[in-house]
């Protein structure tokens, strides 16, 4: 097999496995929605990722050096990211109060065409036509999604219009840390860029959570609370490693368009 077709079938792999996780968190996040409120949810995924990679890169001898915090350029691109992360995390488990797991992820979609063309006007990247015949697809199947609702969402301010919302501006936060993270490659390893993230949204959503709320969740709500943290760790390692070995092999970035299908499913 040629380098291209394994840098392609690892690539097409990881975010196979990207998808599955990201389709199924939700669906754990509404089992603990009952008990715990959304900022303590995204704090203790946050603790978890931290921990995890942090104890990985340790091991590996790869921690990252504090001297980054002294440059006014890079620590404002990771504020930037933290904020993005932190606000995508908090919207999202918000608008699962309101919607279902699976039109949460289908709003979602819109995170990928944001940064399409997010990377085009403040990146100047170029845009291939099948790019943009692929937004065009996937904005056409959002309307078909929504069209017994789409009187309801622009014309009155009820639970559902405000979780469509809360999901709009998810996905457009989504975009904020994705570009930082882009800029922030430059400098540091993927999975350093992810720790020191992790770290600094511990520290932004310490204020508002209650770690307290635990202790009112069952074995069932515990298991997924711990999947959630593990699902942000494990997800976004693949989500890195997918756009790795696709870039690598064919120039191409991975579409997670069938993330939605999996609430569905499970």
């Amino acid at each position: 097999m040629s380098q291209v077709k394994q840098s392609m079938a690892l690539g097409i792999t990881f975010a196979l496995i990207t998808a599955v996780l990201w389709g199924a968190v939700p669906i754990a996040m509404k089992q603990l929605l009952t008990d715990m409120t959304p900022y303590t949810i995204v704090w203790y995924r946050f603790v978890i990722s931290a921990v995890g990679l942090g104890i990985v890169l340790a091991v590996q001898g790869k921690l990252p050096s504090l001297r980054l915090f002294k440059r006014p350029r890079w620590l404002a691109m990771l504020i930037i990211a933290s904020l993005g992360l932190v606000g995508n995390f908090i919207l999202f488990s918000s608008a699962l109060q309101y919607l279902t797991p699976t039109a949460s992820q289908v709003i979602a979609q819109l995170s990928p065409v944001g940064m399409m063309f997010a990377s085009v006007l403040i990146l100047k990247e170029s845009m291939r036509i099948t790019q943009v015949i692929g937004a065009v697809m996937l904005i056409f199947g959002l309307v078909l999604f929504f069209n017994t609702n789409l009187i309801e969402i622009f014309t009155r301010l009820t639970d559902y219009t405000m979780g469509v919302i809360l999901g709009v501006c998810s996905s457009l936060v989504w975009v904020c840390y994705a570009l930082a993270q882009k800029i922030l490659q430059r400098r540091l390893a993927a999975s350093q860029i992810l720790f020191l993230l992790y770290v600094l949204c511990v520290i932004f959503v310490t204020p508002i959570s209650a770690p307290s709320e635990i202790y009112k969740l069952n074995s069932w709500q515990l298991s997924c609370l711990a999947f959630c943290g593990l699902n942000t760790l494990v997800a976004y390692g693949a989500f890195r490693g997918s756009n790795g070995a696709l870039a690598g092999g064919t120039g191409e970035c991975p579409d997670y368009a069938n993330a939605f299908i999996y609430p569905s499913i499970f």
